[in-house]
């Protein structure tokens, strides 16, 4: 759904008391929330359409204490924190506290899910997903909230990218930005909301953040994740969390097409380029991308048959995740030829592999332990039905666990832990709440509950206060 930009004839001058910096689902809330609050709010999204890394997703937000997921928030903080063994306490103590009345929230927005699913490290089922429609689930999500922000009095701007945050002794006061060439100057008069996604796009950010190998990694993520919103609170003496390791493979990607692929989650099996499996492929995508990292030219080869297909075209993921290249063979013995070709694999360790494999999931005993489809949800069966496919793929990342240090509040601390005045943040920009861990759905969960709260808060903030 495409904005149009709603000039306002004055090069300088002009403002808002909230400003949101990023049009993607963190900033959409917190745009919606302020001024729902009565607070006047600009938004600015450096690119020619609204959100930014949800457009792409698949759309499980990960929430407690709804309809679908009734379970209560206790449950949710146990399997946040064995996800995200070093995050801040209270970040996750404030997103399960928040996470009922988001849902409600949500709904009162627009957004309509239409169950929850359980993913990995989870207890219970607390991926909420969209209905299955020709649009992938974030996409959906996206539209509802675009269509609330147009319904308010927020004047939205594509195309200006925000470059500087100018600060006195008190707070944030203006903020710079590029557009058409020119630049211009917005006052903020009460505070400003930072939600502009990672750097995954930013080589020099990866180059001097990134630890071994993250330089091989693909971004699927959107065009603005060039890290503007971290550099600019850093100028200001802002302090971050997790950078480096917040910098990691997050989920194979087709490796001629850059589109994220994850039918292992239906039955598929990865094979390095020797032809051996290298995890159990129904552990966190995180986990195994990390895994694949380190197998030579990082080459994740995704072995699957007819049934797996038509399982994986029956999820949302399928609506996502289409447009991967794949080669297709009436046998494996002719699939596995095809792939020497293709990108060199050992075709007669990859069908011995196979056949192992098959054999191993019959009996129960699978090398790599592995029981399910995804997390603890699912029976894999033998690879055995022709035609038989794959997909080449490598490490990618379609999201960022690094950046900016918040407190519970959403404010923006610098490196002595203290606020800087008037910035706050939300969304993939930030930093603490998944520390070095994961958990399926709470990177959106985290997007559109912490964007709420930035938007609520920076619209009650007044000059003066911390």
């Amino acid at each position: 759904m495409n904005v149009e930009v709603q000039n306002d004839g004055q090069a300088d001058g002009q403002g808002a008391d909230v400003i949101v910096i990023g049009g993607g689902p963190a900033g959409l809330m917190a745009a919606i929330e302020a001024s729902d609050l009565g607070a006047e709010v600009v938004l600015l999204e450096s690119e020619n359409q609204l959100g930014g890394g949800m457009l792409p997703a698949t759309g499980h937000v990960t929430l407690c204490e709804t309809k679908f997921a009734p379970e209560p928030r206790a449950l949710l903080l146990q399997d946040l924190a064995h996800a995200h063994p070093d995050a801040d306490p209270a970040l996750l103590q404030v997103y399960v506290d928040r996470s009922g009345r988001s849902f409600a929230r949500l709904e009162e927005l627009g957004v309509r899910f239409a169950k929850s699913v359980q993913l990995a490290h989870m207890s219970a089922p607390w991926a909420h997903e969209m209905p299955l429609q020709n649009r992938g689930g974030g996409a959906q999500i996206v539209d509802a909230l675009v269509a609330a922000a147009q319904s308010r009095p927020i004047r939205i701007l594509r195309r200006v990218r925000a470059r500087r945050l100018v600060r006195d002794q008190q707070r944030v006061t203006h903020v710079e930005v590029e557009t058409e060439g020119r630049c211009r100057r917005f006052e903020v008069r009460r505070a400003v909301v930072l939600a502009t996604g990672g750097f995954s796009r930013n080589p020099d950010l990866i180059k001097h953040f990134g630890g071994p190998g993250t330089q091989r990694i693909m971004p699927v993520t959107a065009p603005g994740s060039r890290g503007d919103g971290l550099l600019m609170a850093m100028a200001l003496g802002a302090g971050t969390r997790f950078l480096t390791a917040g910098i990691a493979a997050s989920g194979p990607v087709d490796r001629h097409t850059g589109v994220t692929s994850i039918i292992n989650y239906c039955g598929a099996i990865l094979l390095n380029k020797a032809g051996r499996r290298f995890c159990d492929e129904s552990e966190p995508y995180t986990d195994i991308t990390l895994k694949g990292l380190s197998q030579p030219e990082s080459l994740m080869i995704q072995i699957f048959d007819a049934k797996v297909k038509d399982n994986f075209s029956k999820t949302m993921w399928s609506k996502v995740y289409a447009g991967a290249r794949e080669f297709t063979a009436d046998s494996l013995e002719d699939l596995v030829t095809r792939l020497r070709q293709e990108c060199g694999l050992d075709p007669e360790k990859a069908l011995e592999t196979i056949h192992g494999y098959n054999a191993a999931i019959g009996s129960g005993q699978d090398a790599f332990g592995r029981r399910c489809l995804v997390g603890s949800v699912g029976a894999p069966q033998p690879i055995t039905a022709a035609p038989f496919h794959a997909i080449i793929a490598v490490p990618g990342t379609t999201h960022f666990n690094g950046g900016l240090a918040l407190d519970a509040r959403m404010r923006v601390l610098d490196v002595f832990n203290e606020p800087v005045p008037g910035l706050f943040s939300a969304g993939e920009v930030t930093g603490g709440f998944h520390g070095t861990g994961y958990m399926s759905g709470s990177h959106i969960g985290m997007a559109l509950v912490f964007g709420r709260e930035a938007g609520i808060n920076a619209a009650a903030h007044s000059v003066g206060q911390g």
